[in-house]
């Protein structure tokens, strides 16, 4: 088919189809005449020519269809592919609402979460307050407290970490009260005797304002009372005895016992 033949790619779209359908009506025209003139015996090359041209619309005509087919299939492709763009849209909008929803939800909660901690940070200051003010008052009395308890109390904590400053303050505070209410270790301290010799004394305390002393070397005896951080020391030879029997339980010496030993009185006397 070497005339009026249009070189087309396999599976392409015609560009003019009106004018593909122009031009094989003007060949079918022209077909039709060739057999007119070929019933008449003009010529064998008009012949041949008919025969060719009917060749081409044949040709036109698979053509057409496969063209017809290509669009056909390409439409129910393009169907498809936008159903499922509006499928994958719809999913799309629906998790747009709902990531909108859950950013809605985390503002509210960061909302709450500076509330809560501009409140906690007003009861910080609120509880630091009167925390320092009990810190001070604690250490100031520090050294009217016995030296023992002096020496195993840590001292209060700076800074702004109230849980650990009140948890050093409650150790003090225990630590004192440990010493008030149990029996202690007699501990050796150094004393001016009536006599008016210093001598190496065993020291034992009863609470914090309360304490008795022995030199058995000597057989001298006292009981003291705390007044600020002075003591004042009441000496009893009669005494004597039952203190150091007290010392000696405290140290495991000596099984415990019932024991009557003089108390220090706003007067000066004990009994």
């Amino acid at each position: 088919m070497a005339h009026g033949l249009w070189p087309m790619a396999h599976g392409s779209w015609p560009v003019d189809q009106p004018k593909l359908c122009v031009d094989m009506s003007k060949r079918f025209i022209s077909i039709i005449f060739c057999y007119v003139l070929a019933s008449f015996g003009q010529s064998t090359d008009v012949a041949e020519y008919c025969q060719a041209l009917t060749g081409e619309l044949a040709a036109c005509k698979n053509h057409l269809a496969e063209c017809e087919a290509q669009r056909k299939d390409f439409t129910i492709r393009s169907e498809d592919r936008e159903c499922a763009i509006a499928v994958e849209n719809a999913k799309l909008k629906s998790e747009i609402q709902r990531l909108l929803k859950q950013k809605q939800l985390l503002i509210e909660e960061k909302q709450k979460l500076a509330a809560e901690q501009e409140r906690l940070q007003q009861n910080h200051q609120a509880c630091l307050t009167p925390l320092s003010v009990a810190e001070q008052a604690v250490e100031a009395k520090r050294n009217q407290l016995p030296i023992p308890l002096q020496e195993t109390m840590l001292p209060p904590l700076q800074g702004d970490n109230l849980s650990s400053r009140l948890r050093r303050f409650l150790e003090s505070i225990d630590s004192i009260r440990d010493f008030d209410q149990q029996l202690q270790k007699p501990v050796p301290t150094i004393l001016t005797g009536p006599d008016g010799v210093q001598r190496e004394f065993q020291m034992l305390y009863l609470g914090l304002t309360t304490a008795y002393v022995v030199a058995p070397n000597a057989k001298i005896a006292a009981v003291g009372s705390r007044q600020n951080s002075e003591w004042t020391w009441q000496w009893k030879e009669e005494c004597f005895s039952a203190i150091g029997q007290a010392i000696e339980i405290s140290t495991g010496k000596r099984p415990p016992a019932l024991l009557y030993l003089p108390v220090p009185t706003n007067e000066g006397d004990g009994q």
